[in-house]
């Protein structure tokens, strides 16, 4: 089985070399399926993520999977491969969106602006 690991690349970028996830005959099929490049991920993001932001572990996962993916994924896709429930994966995606750490687009994308992570303000009451 392969493990994976990730290297600091010059300019501060992780890279996460040897993701993958089983396909559904027990093989393991890469992350980034069609991309000849592995995707690259500021250590900073993640240093502020570990720092700013408690997340609990199904959240890690589904942030783990749009952050190695070269492209916008769904929740559908991602509930697939982590083999989590659908509701469940559209649950924290939403909660994410909220504390403006995922973006929806095309799909769900990572928002790389840590001041703009945080709860969801209430709703004004301004009358």
């Amino acid at each position: 089985m392969a493990k994976q690991q990730t290297t600091m690349k010059p300019g501060r970028l992780l890279t996460l070399a040897g993701a993958s996830t089983r396909s559904s005959d027990g093989g393991h099929v890469p992350a980034d399926i069609g991309s000849n490049t592995p995707p690259m991920v500021s250590a900073a993001w993640l240093e502020a993520l570990a720092v700013r932001v408690k997340l609990r572990r199904t959240e890690w996962r589904v942030l783990a999977m749009i952050l190695s993916s070269p492209k916008p994924m769904s929740a559908l896709s991602i509930a697939k491969r982590l083999r989590l429930d659908y509701g469940l994966v559209k649950r924290v995606a939403r909660e994410l969106v909220l504390w403006s750490i995922l973006e929806r687009t095309a799909g769900l994308t990572f928002q790389p602006d840590h001041t703009r992570w945080g709860p969801p303000r209430p709703p004004s009451t301004t009358g």
